[in-house]
């Protein structure tokens, strides 16, 4: 059984999704699809709030819950889903002592159809991988020792360095570099070529200080199967670097609500994705915008008015801003972000963003700009933003995303309380 760390209290999610039709011509039969967040060892979730409420949702064969969302989009329209949650989360440890040897106890036929297949991100056939694999295994150790070696195989072979591509399992080996997604399918795929099923999780970074805090780099990780232990977590990423040897190794990474967990590939209605997959018809280009969301201490009765801010928002109606002002909280904020995107009150929306998330809000208002093909209001936010942090980039996106990379950038992003603090 997990060893908790210590309690935790609970954390307030929001997850916004958000589809922009870029191009010229409309977009039809558009889907989002959305693993949800469940209960699991290391985390207990409310029932879910949504807006709008999904089309459906259904359980896959890897036992995800997933939500389906479905509409049009014309030119310059947009398409936004929210989930939003409270979860208790709390970290620990497995103590794998007692776990035996690999040939002591097969896992059940289930847990090995699934989580003992190749795929695209895996190469288990692949030379690299067989002989990364075969190192770890020189003698007739134990669960724990033979997960040991795979672990530092994966830590001692590849450098953080995030990059976009996911990119498979011999391709990040040979190159010896890798993201968290790049760590998670290597160590998945050493995992399975020694006959040990293990698949990904992945889901939100969350508020560690302070009333509120954006994802926007997310993360993901691996769990082995373990017989008598079940599912495992181990986090290679998080436990690279001096002074961390191990620090995840039978542990669960602390500070994220995990949202899906499973396999890739064809057979997945979201890909090998573990935030959202959207599908849609026609040659039209749509672009996302995706964050999570989450604060501490939220009133109830902040906390079940989100909703129907969001569709009063969505349908342009200035009293979502008023009442997302009379409240004073920053929970109020991403349910009414569809108002960053309207020409009519986007300056508006961006200084009560700024007034009630503090720092940390200008990320989403950055997000606006760009996407609406409102060069004025682009212009006119850039002021703004210029006026709380010294910089002029005006309406440039791009410029505007660099910056919050740079050390002075994420000093910026973390600096200074919401206004509910002050």
């Amino acid at each position: 059984m997990p060893q908790a760390e210590r309690p935790a209290p609970p954390v307030h999610a929001v997850f916004v999704d958000r589809l922009h039709n870029v191009g010229e011509v409309p977009a039809r039969a558009v889907e989002l699809r959305l693993p949800l967040p469940v209960d699991t060892a290391w985390q207990n979730v409310s029932p879910l709030r949504f807006a709008p409420v999904p089309a459906l949702v259904a359980v896959d064969k890897w036992g995800r819950r997933l939500g389906l969302w479905r509409g049009a989009l014309a030119p310059r329209r947009r398409l936004t889903v929210r989930w939003a949650c409270r979860a208790v989360l709390q970290p620990g440890r497995v103590d794998l002592t007692d776990a035996g040897k690999p040939a002591d106890r097969r896992p059940p036929r289930g847990i090995r159809e699934l989580y003992l297949r190749d795929g695209v991100k895996y190469g288990l056939r692949t030379e690299v991988v067989r002989s990364a694999a075969e190192a770890c295994k020189p003698g007739d150790e134990s669960y724990a020792e033979l997960l040991g070696r795979v672990f530092d195989a994966v830590v001692d072979r590849i450098v953080y360095k995030r990059d976009p591509w996911w990119s498979p399992a011999p391709t990040v080996l040979a190159r010896g570099t890798g993201s968290c997604s790049e760590y998670t399918f290597t160590f998945v795929a050493l995992c399975r070529s020694l006959g040990i099923p293990a698949r990904y999780v992945g889901g939100m970074r969350t508020v560690t200080d302070g009333p509120l805090y954006i994802d926007s780099i997310w993360h993901r990780w691996s769990e082995a199967w373990v017989s008598g232990h079940g599912w495992v977590p181990f986090d290679p990423t998080r436990s690279d670097g001096q002074g961390r040897h191990r620090r995840y190794f039978a542990a669960q990474p602390q500070n994220v609500l995990q949202m899906c967990a499973g396999d890739g590939g064809p057979d997945s209605i979201v890909d090998w994705h573990y935030l959202s997959w959207h599908t849609w018809d026609g040659p039209t280009k749509l672009a996302t915008t995706r964050r999570g969301w989450t604060f501490r201490d939220v009133p109830a009765e902040i906390e079940e008015r989100g909703p129907g801010l969001a569709e009063d928002a969505a349908a342009g109606r200035p009293s979502a801003l008023r009442e997302a002002r009379a409240m004073s909280h920053p929970y109020a904020l991403p349910w009414v972000d569809d108002l960053l995107y309207s020409a009519s009150s986007r300056r508006v929306a961006a200084g009560a963003f700024l007034e009630l998330g503090g720092p940390p809000a200008a990320l989403a208002v950055i997000d606006s700009i760009g996407r609406s093909g409102d060069l004025a209001g682009d212009r006119a936010i850039g002021d703004l933003l210029k006026e709380v942090t010294g910089r002029s980039f005006r309406g440039d996106r791009q410029a505007w995303t660099e910056w919050l990379s740079t050390a002075q950038g994420r000093e910026f992003l973390r600096s200074g309380p919401a206004a509910s603090e002050r």
